[in-house]
C-alpha cells in the first residue's frame, strides 16, 4: 500500500523497471547522477569543476575515507580553506536559495503534500517518544527512496518545542577541510520559505573564520544534503516561527573537529535549538568503491545491514573513539561522519541514542549491485540517568 501510494509521475523513472535490468553502463551512469556520487568531479566555490583522483574521492565525508583529513599537516594559524584553494568569505551577499533539486528529487506540486501525507501517517509518535528531543539523524537521498524513514525521524519533533533548527549536512561536492555556512536569507520549499538565522551564521563566523566560512551561492545550490531536510523541516514547523542555521560539515582533522566542538556545544544543547545530522549511512558496492568482506552465500543486505548495527551500538555508546575506528573499518562510507562524531562529543553523559527506523536502497530498487542504508535516529535528554545520578549525589550528601 505504502509503495503504491509513492508511485506517481514525478517518481524517478528507474523505480518503476529496475527489477530486472540488467547491470550496463547506462544504468550506472543514471544512477549516479541522481545520487549524486559521479565521480571523480568536484565543484570549486566558483561553481567550476575540477578533477581529483581516486584517493580523494569522497574525502569530504560523503562515502570516503577519513584518512585525508588526519595525514594534512597544518600549522596553528594557517586557514585550512585557502590550504585547498577555497576562498575564505566573512561577509554574506544575501540570497533567496531556490529549490535547486526541486522536481528530480522531491516532486514540487500537490504530490509532495500527498506524499508526505502518506509518510507520516506510517510513522505514528507516541507523545511521550517527543518528550526531551534534542536532535535526529534523517537520510537524505531522493524522497521516492528515502521519505519514509525521514518521516519516522522528524514525526518525534515537537514543532512547538523549537524556535531553531541547526543543519548539519555533508559536502558531495567540494574537498571540505572545515565548515561552511550558507550565505543564503531564506531558502525556498514547496510549502512556503524558511528563515535563516542570519545572525547566528554571522556570529559562528566571527568566532574563527578558519573554522566556519560563507559558501558561495553557486556551492550551495550544487548541495542535495541541507536542501533535502528543507521541505521535511517546512512541513513538520508549518507556519510556526522557525529559523534554521545550514552548515556544511568538511573533513575534519582532530584539532579542528575539538574546536568546532567547542563553539557548537553552547548552540547545540540550548534548550530551544533542534539539530538535525543529514546523513546517509553505509555505502555498498561497486558504485561506491567499497565491496569489502562481500560473500556470494549472503544476500547483499547482510553486510551493510551488519555495519549498520555496528554504527547505531557506538552510537548509541556515544563511544567516538569506536566510531571513528569503525569509519576506518568501512572506508568512511557513511556520509555525514563528520557531523557525527561532532555531536559525538558534544553529547555524551546525559543523552541517549534511539534507532527509530532503518532501510536500505537494494530492497527497495531489488537491486544485486550496490546499497545504501537509510537510518532514522534520535537523540534525546536521558532522564533516567539524570535522576539515578540526583539520587546518588542526595544519598552522598546525607
Amino acid at each position: 500500500m505504502f509503495k503504491l501510494i509513492f508511485r506517481s509521475k514525478k517518481t524517478p523513472v528507474y523505480l518503476s523497471s529496475v527489477k530486472k535490468r540488467k547491470k550496463n553502463t547506462f544504468f550506472f551512469s543514471f544512477i549516479r547522477k541522481f545520487l549524486m556520487m559521479d565521480s571523480p568531479v568536484y565543484y570549486d566555490q566558483n561553481g567550476g569543476q575540477d578533477d581529483v583522483d581516486d584517493n580523494h574521492m569522497y574525502n569530504s565525508g560523503s562515502a570516503g575515507t577519513m584518512g585525508s583529513a588526519k595525514n594534512e599537516e597544518e600549522t596553528e594559524n594557517e586557514d585550512p580553506n585557502k590550504k585547498k584553494g577555497i576562498p575564505v568569505i566573512t561577509t554574506p551577499s544575501h540570497f533567496v536559495r531556490e529549490m535547486t533539486h526541486g522536481g528530480e528529487w522531491y516532486p514540487t506540486d500537490q504530490t509532495l503534500e500527498n506524499w508526505m501525507k502518506a509518510a507520516f501517517y506510517y510513522a505514528p509518535c507516541e507523545e511521550s517518544e517527543k518528550e526531551n528531543l534534542v536532535g535526529i539523524i534523517a537520510p537524505h537521498s531522493c524522497y521516492s527512496v528515502c521519505l519514509k524513514t525521514a518521516a519516522k525521524a522528524y514525526a518525534r519533533i515537537d514543532p512547538c518545542a523549537f524556535d531553531s533548527v541547526i543543519i548539519l549536512g555533508t559536502c558531495h561536492n567540494l574537498a571540505l577541510p572545515a565548515c561552511l555556512i550558507s550565505m543564503a536569507s531564506e531558502v525556498k520549499t514547496p510549502f512556503g520559505n524558511l528563515t535563516v538565522d542570519t545572525n547566528l551564521c554571522q556570529q559562528l563566523v566571527d568566532t574563527d573564520p578558519s573554522l566556519f566560512s560563507y559558501m558561495t551561492e553557486e556551492v550551495d545550490n550544487a548541495e542535495h544534503s541541507l536542501e533535502m531536510q528543507y521541505p521535511l523541516i517546512k512541513y513538520v514547523f508549518g507556519d510556526l516561527p522557525i529559523n534554521i542555521v545550514p552548515i556544511l560539515v568538511g573533513s575534519l582533522n582532530d584539532e579542528r573537529e575539538q574546536k568546532i566542538t567547542q563553539i557548537l556545544k553552547p548552540f547545540i544543547v540550548r534548550e530551544k535549538n533542534l539539530f538535525i545530522i543529514s546523513s546517509d549511512f553505509t555505502h555498498w558496492g561497486e558504485l561506491f568503491r567499497f565491496t569489502n568482506f562481500a560473500s556470494m552465500r549472503k544476500p547483499l543486505s547482510h553486510q551493510p545491514q551488519l555495519f549498520d548495527e555496528k554504527a547505531m551500538n557506538i552510537i548509541s555508546g556515544f563511544n567516538y573513539e569506536h566510531f571513528k575506528f569503525h569509519i576506518e573499518e568501512i572506508k568512511g562510507s557513511i556520509c555525514g561522519c563528520y557531523a557525527i562524531c561532532l555531536i559525538l562529543h558534544i553529547l555524551h553523559k546525559g543523552y541517549k541514542a534511539e534507532k527509530i527506523d532503518r532501510t536500505q536502497l537494494c530492497q527497495i530498487l531489488c537491486s544485486t549491485d550496490f546499497s545504501i542504508s537509510y537510518m532514522a535516529v534520535a537523540f534525546r535528554v536521558n532522564t533516567e540517568a539524570q535522576e539515578e545520578e540526583e539520587d546518588f549525589n542526595e544519598d552522598y550528601i546525607a
